[in-house]
């Protein structure tokens, strides 16, 4: 990350020196993670991508995973449109977006089609000049060929995008819900939220409903009903403000949120909460603590993803007064017993990545990570074209 206004996540990737004494003592403290590894699951590298990126998007589409945009290692976005074959492990580049953006939201529609909007243009570096972006558009994955859609009602800042169970999708932007007609040719409708909602965790939790977790500088959790055209307040909330946040939902309803990075102090944070309520009965909604994250420092700009009651956790960072460490970091929640342990971690760290869940695969992709400079006295930021598949045994 890198530091505040969250695109104040970018403010947070700084470049600082390295000590030796530092590096020993995040070895030290990863050996006294309590709990020992599984290293049966092991990491592969694969084909990299042709453009390495971080703060892009992606999602999956039959066979394929479809990336777009990004920052790039010289700081600039990218408007790249890169296809996955999850088969072949092959890249291709397909296309271009009508901008180049990061940041942005997306997600597969029903129909095969992918939607992207919002998101930021411009050169990280300097974000007081990157433009806020509001459009809005379709890409069709076999040909990379995009449908532009009417815009944005407000500007963006770490939009989600979610689809519904009732083929709808939705982009949380501003303090704006922006409902998507199933078949994707226009904005069904628009929901006022509760409050402006930013670098926030979103969840389906009905057909017609999803709840919006934290976000810069929020402890609230809301919820919003495309049926009724309503967002709502459930009474439990987050013991902090909470930004770059993971949340899943599971098979039985429940919903884990892990990690994180506390607004106000930027330091990432170890506690899981378990959320339990029926959206029918949003008022009965209760908020208990899960088991702690056996990663000293906290994790934030995760990637997490359930399988079978599990909760799989990959890579992120870990932050403390301002300093910033990007993990490898591969882990497991067992949400029935409420255990933690360690899986073999990646080959290299990735933060601010993207995670696939293929057949019995897990794949990992790009993401921002740290090279050494100057006989690794300093180190600087980049972006990473590797690309890491585990299969499960």
């Amino acid at each position: 990350m890198m530091e505040s206004v969250k695109s104040p996540r970018l403010f947070h990737k700084r470049i600082f020196g390295v000590a030796l004494l530092a590096v020993v003592s995040v070895l030290i403290m990863h050996q006294l993670v309590a709990g020992q590894p599984d290293t049966t699951l092991g990491w592969q590298r694969m084909s990299p991508m042709p453009t390495g990126v971080f703060f892009a998007c992606g999602s999956k589409t039959d066979h394929h995973y479809i990336v777009t945009g990004g920052v790039t290692s010289s700081g600039n976005t990218t408007d790249a449109i890169q296809s996955l074959n999850l088969d072949t492990g092959q890249w291709q580049v397909i296309g271009k977006l009508p901008v180049d953006r990061f940041e942005h939201a997306q997600v597969t529609l029903a129909n095969g089609r992918i939607l992207v909007a919002g998101g930021r243009s411009g050169n990280v570096t300097d974000l007081a000049h990157t433009k806020s972006l509001i459009d809005a558009m379709l890409i069709e994955p076999t040909t990379g060929k995009v449908t532009v859609l009417p815009d944005l009602i407000d500007e963006s800042l770490g939009p989600t995008a979610t689809l519904l169970d009732n083929g709808c999708a939705v982009v949380i932007a501003g303090q704006a819900a922006h409902i998507l007609k199933p078949d994707g040719s226009d904005w069904q409708g628009y929901i006022d939220l509760q409050t402006a909602r930013f670098n926030h965790a979103a969840v389906a939790v009905s057909r017609h409903q999803l709840l919006l977790i934290g976000g810069t500088g929020k402890n609230t959790l809301q919820l919003v009903d495309t049926r009724l055209g309503t967002s709502r307040y459930l009474p439990c909330r987050l013991p902090y403000p909470t930004d770059d946040l993971a949340a899943a939902r599971l098979v039985d309803g429940t919903i884990w949120i892990t990690g994180g990075q506390d607004t106000r102090t930027g330091n990432t944070l170890r506690e899981t909460w378990c959320l339990k309520f029926n959206p029918y009965y949003p008022d009965q909604a209760t908020l208990t603590v899960g088991p702690t994250l056996e990663i000293p420092r906290g994790v934030a700009d995760h990637r997490i993803l359930q399988r079978n009651g599990r909760i799989i956790g990959i890579g992120g960072e870990s932050q403390f007064n301002r300093k910033d460490t990007e993990l490898a970091a591969v882990w497991e929640l067992d949400t029935q017993r409420s255990t933690f342990r360690h899986l073999s971690s990646l080959l290299k760290p990735h933060d601010d990545a993207l995670l696939i869940d293929h057949q019995d695969q897990l794949w990992v992709i790009g993401g921002y990570q740290k090279k050494q400079a100057l006989f690794g006295i300093l180190t600087i930021p980049a972006a990473t074209d590797a690309v890491e598949r585990m299969t499960w045994k």
